[in-house]
């Protein structure tokens, strides 16, 4: 029995010998025949042609997507810096005199002028007297030397103020002490002392003295 590969040998080589010979014989057949294949042969060079401009379009829409993201944080980050510098602005005086109350150095220059103004509307200052202390730059002044007495990282540079009225402004000399009490740059009060004597024109003064610390805060290192 002849076997099958042979039999299904015999008839696809009719088929395709029919088919030949009728793309010879008709010219319509020829051309249709033709034109499939020369579409088919586009279309295959046009996905290898296609395929990197394809590539980069999905590549430029992934970037743009990116970007797009990248752009939405940038301005919300633009939003929130607007708001902070309006909350800046409205609390500025408030940042100011938080940055007084709380120094990062003992601020003598500051402290002289603010006593300045305390003496011209109550007792008058006799003496002024601030330990050493660095302006800008240089060593950071000594710590307390009561330990417990102030929170770790506070520092004290030791004043001595002494002022005068005469005795019968004795208010002024009271208003003065409670002015220095109440200062903007923070003062610790170690002592003080009243005693009255009289002026060169015979009239009566009493004389205030004062011993105490000015406060500020250690600055950090890398500062």
């Amino acid at each position: 029995m002849e076997p099958t590969w042979k039999r299904n040998y015999s008839r696809y080589k009719t088929v395709l010998l029919g088919a030949l010979d009728r793309y010879q014989k008709k010219a319509d057949v020829k051309v249709y025949l033709e034109v499939i294949l020369s579409l088919v042969t586009i279309s295959i060079f046009s996905v290898f042609a296609l395929k990197p401009t394809l590539t980069t379009i999905a590549q430029l829409l992934k970037d743009i997507e990116a970007k797009k993201s990248t752009l939405s944080k940038i301005e919300e980050k633009i939003t929130q810096l607007e708001q902070a510098q309006i909350n800046y602005d409205r609390y500025r005086a408030d940042i100011t005199k938080l940055q007084l109350a709380i120094p990062a150095s003992p601020q003598p220059d500051i402290f002289v002028r603010q006593i300045e103004g305390i003496s011209e509307k109550n007792a008058k200052i006799t003496l002024l007297s601030i330990e050493e202390a660095p302006i800008s730059g240089g060593s950071n002044p000594s710590t307390s030397d009561k330990p417990g007495q102030f929170p770790e990282g506070v520092l004290t540079t030791g004043v001595s103020i002494n002022g005068s009225a005469a005795l019968e402004n004795y208010k002024a000399i009271h208003n003065f002490f409670e002015d220095i009490e109440s200062m903007l740059i923070p003062v610790k009060i170690d002592s003080f002392a009243y005693q009255t004597e009289d002026q060169e024109d015979g009239l009566p003064q009493v004389n205030l003295f004062i011993k105490g610390s000015i406060l500020s805060m250690k600055k950090n290192s890398d500062q």
